[in-house]
């Protein structure tokens, strides 16, 4: 885990609104009754998305900018571009971004880690660790952070980790809830962990579970 100055595992997600239970399908209406669609691209499933559109596809270099900007207005951590850029390199389909009319407006980026399983702990197993996540302000309650979750988890899994964790603020009640919803749990507390001193809780599940489409 990063040092807690660091804090890779905020994910602002209490400002992405109360998500859990919202629906993000293929080619559907997203359970929370927004008029937007999501189109995720990220399988390759389609080339294009129809004008007015949220489309999730992989990161790339020239969206590093906005993503860096997404960063800074909505997370107190922030990032050097060489990280962003580096754990592209490393783990390319588990960074995703989300967009509407070719604007970036969300991300999630995430990596793979060998240390000991959340579950059992004299165990060492592939780790999936969701690094950040966020979601411009205007563009929150469209359950576009519970997708970027259900997509870069299926990435995750598909480099080969058995598990798959994240911290979260302990006071970050809509996280922690959306969380939950796709089979998170609490496996631990850290004290401090943040820079302000707020703890953190690792939340965790097993790629045996079942990750929603």
């Amino acid at each position: 885990m990063a040092p807690a100055g660091e804090d890779p595992g905020e994910d602002g997600l209490d400002r992405d609104g109360a998500l859990p239970g919202a629906g993000c399908q293929r080619g559907s209406p997203e359970g929370d009754g927004a008029s937007a669609e999501l189109a995720l691209l990220v399988s390759g499933m389609a080339d294009r998305c129809a004008l007015g559109k949220y489309v999730l596809r992989r990161f790339s270099r020239d969206d590093l900018e906005k993503v860096i900007r997404i960063n800074e207005e909505c997370l107190p951590e922030h990032y050097t571009p060489f990280f962003y850029l580096d754990l592209h390199q490393s783990f390319p389909n588990s960074f995703i971004v989300a967009e509407l009319n070719g604007e970036v407006l969300g991300y999630i980026m995430c990596r793979v880690e060998w240390s000991l399983s959340e579950f059992d702990r004299w165990r060492l197993v592939k780790k999936g660790h969701v690094i950040s996540i966020a979601v411009l302000p205007e563009h929150r309650r469209k359950g576009i952070g519970r997708a970027l979750m259900v997509e870069a988890m299926k990435a995750l899994r598909d480099y080969g980790a058995s598990e798959i964790y994240l911290e979260v603020r302990v006071t970050n009640h809509p996280a922690i809830s959306l969380y939950k919803g796709l089979k998170f749990e609490i496996v631990n507390r850290i004290k401090h962990y943040y820079s302000d001193g707020e703890d953190a809780y690792v939340m965790a599940r097993k790629c045996d579970a079942g990750i929603e489409d």
